[in-house]
Formats: structure tokens, C-alpha cells, sequence
């Protein structure tokens, strides 16, 4: 997806996937900003429920607030009821290798939830470049949220197949 961007924009592609990592923060931070993202338990805004079961017998304790994210952020990019919601616990720099995106040394080591979310998505909300005619849109959203804060780190929407459990233990809501 990246090099067909680079193509349109005739720029490297590292530096399209430095600029839709930009507009993806953006919009993921006014999604917290604007209250979209509302991440109290019991407020899962789709058909989805937090009654999430998981690949073993060990439940999330956060599983209500990781599906009410993940249903905000479906919900404002597009699909108000998704088909699956995943997630798994890893450091930052493994999600950051899974999903292809740059880390800082500093940060590698840092424990985040990556949830992957299916549907059909378009970044109404993205900031592009003029030379950009279409939104960022696919079947997948991928958030990176920190559970000490709850803040989003990382966002993304595409078509792409990851195997979570590469990282650890999948929760499927």
C-alpha cells in the first residue's frame, strides 16, 4: 500500500509511511481529545459486547475497556459494528516489528496492547497531502494503546493479516 502511495506522491516510500503514521496519530489523539474514545468500561458502542473470550482459559481484565476502544475507533472511521476485535499484550518494539513501523531504542521495551480490529474503514478524518485523492481505507484497524495511561500510541487502518499470537496470548471479543 505504502509504495503505491509513494508512486502517486513520487516520494520515497518510507517517508509516505512516516506522513499516514502522522495523519493516523493525528486522528487518534482527536479521537481521545474529542471524548470518540471514551475508554470506560461498559461503553462499547457496537454489537461487539466486552464479554470477550480469549485463546485460553485466562481472561483480560481489561477486556470491556479494550472492546469499548476498539468500537469508538471503528465506529468514527466508519464501521459502527466491526466483525472481530483482537488484541494481545507485547512490548512495543515486537508490535512495532509485527506491524513494520520504527521504534526509538528508549521505547522498545515498553508494554502496549495491540488491537486489531476487522470491518470495512475509511479515515474520513485524515490530514493528506494535496497530491493524495483517496483516504486511507481497508479492512483491518490497527491501535496501540499503553494500558498504564490508556492513551493511543500508534493507529492505522490497511489490509493486512497479522497472527497476534506471534506476540502472546490473542483475546477475541
Amino acid at each position: 500500500m505504502l509504495r503505491r502511495f509513494a508512486r502517486q506522491l513520487s516520494v520515497p516510500p518510507s517517508s509516505v509511511g512516516r506522513r499516514l503514521r502522522v495523519a493516523s496519530a493525528i486522528i487518534a489523539l482527536g479521537l481521545v481529545a474529542s471524548g470518540c474514545a471514551a475508554n470506560t468500561p461498559g461503553n462499547a458502542s457496537s454489537s461487539i459486547t466486552a464479554s470477550a473470550t480469549t485463546s485460553s482459559t485466562a481472561p483480560d481484565p481489561d477486556a470491556s475497556r479494550i472492546v469499548s476502544i476498539a468500537s469508538d475507533v471503528a465506529k468514527a472511521n466508519g464501521d459502527s459494528a466491526p466483525t472481530a476485535i483482537q488484541w494481545v499484550r507485547a512490548t512495543r518494539g515486537a508490535i512495532a516489528q509485527l506491524m513494520d513501523f520504527g521504534v526509538p531504542a528508549d521505547q522498545r521495551a515498553i508494554n502496549e496492547i495491540l488491537i486489531l480490529v476487522t470491518g470495512s474503514f475509511s479515515a474520513t478524518n485524515a490530514k493528506l497531502p494535496p497530491t493524495v485523492t483517496s483516504l486511507p481505507s481497508g479492512r483491518n484497524l490497527e491501535i496501540v494503546v499503553d494500558p498504564s495511561s490508556w492513551a493511543t500510541t500508534d493507529f492505522g487502518i490497511g489490509n493486512f493479516d497479522i497472527d497476534l499470537s506471534t506476540l502472546g496470548l490473542a483475546h477475541t471479543a
